[in-house]
């Protein structure tokens, strides 16, 4: 009894008076709901979400944190339990804990789940993140909230820009933005010209190159270089990964080498596919749509499956093939490699046009145009005993 106390005693956990505010304040020109961080996780824990959930600072932003546990996993009542505690969220965000069974397709089935959910229905911005949310072998905090708000900023620019048409014009815009996916982007990208990324108007890519319109302070995302450029940036399909590159071969190489001693697959031994059975059965969904004749061209990739999208590049496929993906990334008899659909085929699904070195100096340029915004939030622990009894005194 003795060693269990003083186990809950050394064990700290999130103290839940300690409400600082975002800490770089809260990016707004929003409405609730308009922008959607999709968070992929096995059992949501508090302790490593909360503290960079809690620092977005994207008002108005829904947090869907998805998980696989069963509905009566003791788990969840306590994750559910401490995430409401810290109710309400900065900016106006809240966080919705979401189930998706069975366990299978890791992060590639969350996605896919919630774009099939919400296709309908888009927001205006769409982050698809790990739980390890900015912090982990392949993600850096400064370049994840840098690009997370300098993307909501983006798109909050153009919002008010529309808002600011003459309305036969506003109305035109209108209709040509829903006028259908994969042709209106294939003309933009076809005048814009190769590795231009998606629907970046060709006046905006000049405005960056000449330095034209009135200069405003950077960062401020109204107007001058800043405005165009974060503009142009919410336009862009963009990894929230630091490891961005195109000798993808070399890390599927040392992935490989890595993990070839131990099973991937949950449960082990369940897969009845083998690995080529298992990759053939996306080449046959795959097929049927086209992917093929209609994927971006390159071979840009991430390592980390962590992107930022707009309805615009989601809608360049039919909710049919997200369906059947979703399906085939959540069949038991499918082994691991099912989980790969969408960090092997993002961005061939989504980014509309080849990734050249314009687009990825772009992110260098967000990363100037907001370098106040670094480091790695934290948050004040307490022991658990000591959490256990404020909450009871709450």
């Amino acid at each position: 009894m003795a060693s269990a106390q003083a186990g809950t005693e050394a064990r700290r956990e999130l103290d839940r008076f300690y409400r600082p505010p975002p800490t770089w304040g809260c990016e707004t020109g929003l409405p609730p709901g308009a922008f959607h961080v999709v968070v992929a996780t096995y059992a949501p824990e508090p302790t490593s979400l909360i503290p960079w959930i809690w620092n977005l600072g994207l008002t108005g932003a829904r947090i869907w944190i998805y998980h696989r546990l069963a509905s009566d996993d003791p788990r969840l009542a306590a994750a559910a339990a401490t995430f409401a505690a810290f109710e309400p969220y900065p900016c106006g965000s809240a966080v919705l804990l979401q189930q998706l069974l069975p366990n299978k397709g890791r992060e590639a089935a969350v996605y896919l789940a919630h774009i099939v959910r919400q296709y309908g229905n888009l927001p205006d911005g769409l982050a698809l993140v790990h739980d390890h949310g900015p912090a982990a072998r392949h993600s850096l905090c400064g370049p994840f909230f840098r690009r997370l708000r300098g993307y909501y900023k983006g798109i909050a620019v153009q919002r008010r820009r529309k808002g600011q048409q003459p309305a036969a014009t506003a109305a035109a815009a209108a209709s040509n933005a829903t006028a259908a996916g994969a042709v209106a982007e294939a003309a933009v990208a076809a005048a814009a010209g190769p590795g231009a990324g998606v629907a970046v108007p060709a006046a905006s890519r000049r405005s960056l190159r000449a330095g034209g319109g009135r200069r405003r302070r950077r960062g401020d995302g109204e107007g001058g270089d800043s405005g165009e450029l974060l503009t142009a940036f919410a336009d862009m399909a963009v990894s929230l990964s630091s490891g961005c590159q195109w000798a993808w071969g070399a890390v599927e190489t040392v992935r490989s080498a890595t993990s070839s001693s131990r099973s991937l697959d949950y449960p082990e031994g369940a897969a009845r596919r083998t690995t080529g059975e298992t990759f053939a059965a996306l080449g046959r969904i795959l097929q049927e749509h086209g992917f093929a004749q209609r994927k971006a061209p390159g071979n840009f990739k991430s390592c980390c499956a962590s992107l930022l999208l707009r309805p615009a590049h989601v809608l360049r496929w039919p909710l049919s093939m997200y369906e059947q993906m979703l399906s085939y990334t959540l069949d038991e008899r499918n082994t691991y490699h099912a989980s790969l659909a969408v960090s092997h085929h993002g961005w061939a699904l989504w980014g509309g046009s080849e990734v050249g070195p314009s687009d990825l100096l772009r992110y260098f340029e967000v990363d100037l145009a907001l370098l106040h915004i670094r480091g790695c939030p934290g948050w004040r622990l307490v022991r658990a005993a000591a959490a256990a009894a404020a909450a009871k005194q709450g």
